[in-house]
């Protein structure tokens, strides 16, 4: 692709595609396509420079999660829950089979991460909570697993890879801290250390098959910090980029140029590439604001404010540039275990256009400030939540000239439920709201959802059974 170029659409068709794979060899894309957003992703394949699509897996009924290409590029692995709704077990398939095998079979949430460099087994992952996971090696000759990561109380292994050599295996774990850190694991003893650690959380990590280069990314209050550690240095260095949120890293075959894309509240996603040797960073890719003029664009404010006990929440105002009251938007991001990020929305900036302030806190229960910080939202804890972000709206009146017969809230999934569980503790404050398929009864949320989702639920919402007088309260 040329510098600045816009990128050729490969794909067309009313299907939404999800997960993406490139197997660099073959130049062959492995792909995900859903029916109606159903998250029922079927794999296909995407052939000869995009000429050629096919569909490797035919079971629309069945979630399938990608994992990863064999090192010939002639299978892939992934997770469904074809044996039982409940559960994802772990299959590999030929690129010229009809049918997946089974590989390994186990009443739990297994996903496969990567494939040896030998071909001989697969690294994958267990979810036994939302922040609570185990790494395990699949020997493919005799189907047994050894587990990676023995460890008491829970603890989250994300970004795991193997390193060139098979000897080492590199993730991102919060295994006894309260920030995840960059962590390797000595596959012939077991033994797991800390390379790198911060008071933020890191993530992302991507290493070079080439060299063994790392690239990672690290969460200071929403803002992303790309940091390389080159094979050699004492420590990694920090790449100096636009305030931004990063995502997306890979390294190229040879290890010698890193892409990624980046985003912020003013500037559009896009394709960045690194030059590691130089350090020179150029932009790939420069998407159309469809003649919008960036500049018009509001900048995303941090600020934090106290909460009701005391607690201080981080959240990011948008602040059009007019004189006099104007109406607020509250906007509640979903999850609950996610964070707003200040990159690029389209959705915030046509408000701020219209003419609205924008607030959007990252309450407590959200991502990004360590382990304590994500629990304080945990079952009977719920509607702490509800006063924390009412919180972010009187700071923003604080902050700036509101209408106060003008306050909206708005959300979608989880963010739904605080829209509609805002407007219901506190009707006074609010003209609307705006509730996107949001949970309005967890009860019976927790009765209907996907019964492999049940259980990660009930830890963050509360048993169904057990906790039904306070759940219903709160529905």
């Amino acid at each position: 692709m040329e510098e600045g170029a816009w990128p050729q659409q490969l794909t067309f068709g009313e299907k939404r595609a999800g997960f993406l794979s490139y197997a660099k060899r073959s130049e062959t894309i492995a792909f995900g396509l859903d029916e109606g957003g159903d998250e029922r992703f079927q794999i296909h394949l995407l052939e000869e420079g995009g000429e050629n699509t096919t569909e490797l897996t035919k079971n629309p009924g069945v979630v399938h999660n990608w994992g990863d290409w064999s090192p010939d590029e002639k299978s892939v692995c992934f997770s469904s829950n074809a044996r039982d709704g409940s559960f994802f077990d772990i299959y590999t398939q030929s690129l010229t089979a009809e049918y997946p095998e089974l590989v390994y079979a186990h009443d739990g949430n297994n996903y496969p991460v990567a494939w040896s460099s030998d071909s001989s087994s697969i690294l994958f992952s267990r979810m036994l909570g939302p922040f609570d996971h185990e790494l395990y090696l699949l020997s493919l000759k005799d189907r047994t697993v050894r587990l990676l990561t023995p460890h008491h109380g829970e603890a989250s292994y994300t970004s795991a890879v193997f390193d060139p050599s098979g000897r080492y295996v590199f993730c991102v774990t919060d295994q006894g801290r309260e920030f995840p850190g960059l962590a390797r694991i000595d596959l012939r003893d077991g033994s797991l250390g800390y390379l790198y650690n911060e008071d933020w959380e890191i993530e992302g990590l991507s290493l070079s098959q080439k060299d063994g280069a790392l690239a990672f990314t690290v969460n200071e209050d929403g803002y992303s910090r790309l940091m390389v550690w080159r094979p050699g240095d004492p420590a990694p260095y920090r790449v100096g980029l636009p305030k931004s949120v990063i995502g997306g890293l890979s390294w190229s075959n040879l290890g010698d140029k890193l892409a990624f894309t980046l985003s912020s509240s003013q500037m559009n996603s896009d394709v960045w590439i690194l030059d590691v040797a130089t350090g020179s960073v150029r932009r790939l890719t420069k998407s159309s604001t469809s003649g919008i003029p960036q500049s018009s664009f509001a900048e995303a404010q941090l600020l934090r404010y106290k909460s009701f006990d005391g607690l201080s929440v981080p959240a990011f105002l948008y602040n059009p540039n007019e004189e006099g009251p104007r109406p607020l938007l509250l906007y509640l991001h979903g999850g609950p275990e996610s964070q707003f990020r200040p990159g690029f929305s389209p959705l915030i900036q046509y408000f701020v256009k219209l003419g609205f302030a924008v607030i959007a806190p990252n309450f407590r229960g959200s991502t990004g400030y360590g382990r304590t910080y994500t629990h304080l939202d945990d079952v009977r804890k719920r509607m702490d939540t509800v006063k924390d972000s009412v919180g972010a709206v009187s700071e923003a009146k604080r902050l700036v000239e509101i209408d106060p017969e003008r306050v909206v809230a708005w959300g979608g999934s989880y963010g739904g439920f605080m829209t509609l569980a805002c407007l219901y503790a506190y009707p006074e404050l609010w003209a609307a709201g705006v509730d996107i398929v949001g949970i309005s009864n967890f009860v019976t949320f927790l009765k209907n959802t996907g019964p492999w989702r049940r259980k990660l639920r009930i830890a963050e919402y509360g048993d169904p059974e057990k906790d039904k007088d306070f759940l219903e309260s709160i529905s």
